[in-house]
């Protein structure tokens, strides 16, 4: 049997509606629909007036990630409920930046980037 690429003990509503955001944004912004009006119509409602510099940083994640890093990210498609463990991986990125805790969200970006992140 093989392993799921989704945590099936796990949806995305179960989260939250930041992780929601997050994942979703992720998701978009790897898929090149970062300039998406509803996405952006989303991070307006979440950040007001720094919704832009908030996508562009989301966008500039995904880039770090997409082309540095040494191994495939694995996604659900955008409107997916599930979560992959590299998401939830990712979600944990923002949530140890959040806090402060270099040391988990290094230990996280290192499984992300399959390398130390520089």
């Amino acid at each position: 049997m093989t392993k799921s690429l989704f945590l099936l003990e796990t949806s995305l509503p179960e989260l939250g509606t930041g992780s929601g955001l997050a994942v979703w944004s992720f998701r978009a912004c790897a898929l090149g629909h970062g300039d998406c009006c509803v996405l952006m119509r989303g991070f307006e409602r979440a950040f007001g007036d720094d919704a832009d510099p908030a996508l562009r940083a989301m966008l500039g994640l995904v880039r770090v990630i997409g082309h540095q890093g040494r191994r495939k990210v694995s996604l659900g498609m955008p409107g997916c409920v599930r979560i992959t463990r590299d998401e939830l991986s990712l979600l944990m990125v923002l949530a140890a930046a959040q806090s402060g805790d270099s040391a988990l969200r290094d230990a996280h970006l290192t499984w992300l980037n399959g390398r130390t992140p520089c």
